[in-house]
């Protein structure tokens, strides 16, 4: 791991996307090659993502959160400190924008609310392709509250707050208590350590988890 942040530091990218794989071999019967090589514990898989983090931070970078690192000097890094990054299904940004148009197999896209995979298996996708044809796999359209939901996401990736609502503070205050969000008045704030647990502190207010 090590050696590996090495290599990226002197290719210097301006967004790093780092976290751990997510193992779903029920989706995705190719993960079961790892045979009897089990994943890294979740201590193991922490100290792993921490080296790779403080090896950034320590070269420049700034940590969104989420997993995402980028550059203080670059677009989305002022664009990070100007609180005005935009994150969607895909990466973060510098500007919002309701259009996202997905190339290649399995990609997304987005046209305002309404959501867009290609065709997640390649021959099926090149098959599409080849007739002349959409390459299209499925469509969602997002409820009120699944873009209220991405609306709060986007919020707490963007300036790292949430509003101080009473629903809210029933679900983090373990948060606070280990010092990861600090109330400042009608907002919860993001501390730094905090930002290494955005997706945890999300999946304790999401509607749908919940």
């Amino acid at each position: 791991m090590t050696k590996t942040f090495e290599q990226i530091v002197e290719m210097s990218p301006e967004l790093i996307a780092f976290y751990p794989l997510a193992p779903v071999p029920w989706q995705r019967k190719g993960q079961m090659a790892f045979g009897d090589f089990s994943p890294p514990t979740l201590e193991k898989k922490y100290q792993l993502y921490i080296t790779g983090r403080n090896a950034l931070l320590q070269n420049g970078y700034l940590s969104t959160g989420m997993g995402f690192f980028i550059k203080k000097e670059s677009r989305l890094g002022q664009s990070f400190l100007n609180k005005k990054i935009k994150r969607n299904l895909m990466s973060i940004f510098s500007k919002k924008s309701d259009f996202l148009l997905g190339l290649g197999v399995s990609s997304m896209s987005q046209v305002k609310d309404v959501l867009i995979q290609n065709e997640r298996i390649l021959e099926k996708y090149l098959f599409e392709i080849g007739k002349g044809g959409t390459s299209l796999w499925r469509t969602h359209k997002r409820s009120l509250l699944e873009s209220s939901t991405q609306q709060l996401f986007e919020n707490l990736i963007s300036d790292n707050t949430i509003k101080n609502s009473q629903p809210i503070l029933k679900e983090i205050n373990k948060f606070k208590e280990d010092g990861l969000i600090e109330d400042k008045q009608k907002l919860l704030q993001i501390t730094e350590k905090g930002k290494d647990f955005l997706k945890n502190i999300f999946q304790a207010i999401d509607p749908y988890i919940q």
